[in-house]
């Protein structure tokens, strides 16, 4: 079963034998438990890596064709677990989504210096770094096969194809990843969690509040958020071959096949 924050004030309230309220703004005890809610909330998310906030996305287009193969990770992405681009060699041609993998910056570079800027394929471009200037080299006949990040933000890429684009295309970009966590503060606010995870949610936050508000222990709701974490960490997915974090990362294997 899933709560409102306000609900789940007032259960933590009541356990406390404090007053009751109608709103979470009705009082300083009030608001002090459900701020224990939001932080215990996140620090759920961040620990769990809940399947509830990983979701596709596109990245963001630098629209500047002086800039083509600079993208950039959207603003309510916290991390990019893999990414494809569509490669296609003609417009006319249906989608090819295929991987792109990430390289180090360093090994990136040396793969990038490598090119020849006379050579008909090859281009350049300035990208400016804290008012410093540096030189990116990128083939312009096909689609980008690498990309690396220099601030965790920006992404650069390797190659983009001219003949169909002016830079590189927001719509074709397909990638996975962690989405920013939100918490509204508000009465009617349910967090984004399974029902499994709601009694761990509130069997951890009553817990806290207890320590911070009352300085005692809830050694009931201690006892209860220990074995919920242990079942919650068995069962956080509701499809087994549903794949969230685990050891993928978006890089090129070299062993043997």
């Amino acid at each position: 079963m899933k709560f409102t924050l306000l609900e789940m004030v007032q259960e933590i309230l009541s356990s406390m034998d404090s007053d009751e309220v109608n709103s979470i703004t009705d009082g300083t005890e009030a608001m002090q438990v459900a701020l224990v809610v939001r932080r215990t909330y996140l620090d759920l998310v961040s620990r769990l890596n809940l399947s509830e906030h990983f979701d596709f996305f596109q990245l963001t287009a630098s629209g500047d064709n002086t800039l083509p193969i600079i993208m950039y990770r959207p603003t309510d992405v916290d991390q990019l677990i893999w990414l494809k681009y569509d490669k296609k060699l003609a417009a006319s041609d249906s989608v090819s989504f295929k991987d792109v993998y990430y390289q180090a910056p360093a090994e990136f570079m040396d793969r990038m210096f490598m090119q020849n800027t006379d050579d008909t394929n090859v281009s350049s471009t300035t990208f400016t770094v804290d008012g410093d200037d540096f030189t990116l080299i990128y083939q312009t006949d096909r689609a980008p096969n690498w990309w690396t990040s220099l601030d965790d933000y920006t992404l650069i890429f390797d190659a983009h194809d001219s003949s169909l684009d002016t830079t590189l295309q927001k719509s074709k970009t397909h990638c996975y990843g962690l989405k920013n966590t939100t918490f509204t503060m508000s009465d009617n606010f349910t967090p984004d969690l399974d029902d499994q995870q709601f009694s761990l949610l509130f069997n951890e936050a009553k817990s806290l509040a207890w320590a911070e508000l009352k300085q005692a222990t809830h050694a009931r709701s201690e006892r209860q958020a220990r074995t919920q974490l242990i079942r919650t960490q068995k069962n956080k997915r509701a499809l087994p071959s549903q794949h969230v974090w685990g050891d993928y990362n978006n890089t090129q294997g070299y062993g043997r096949k």
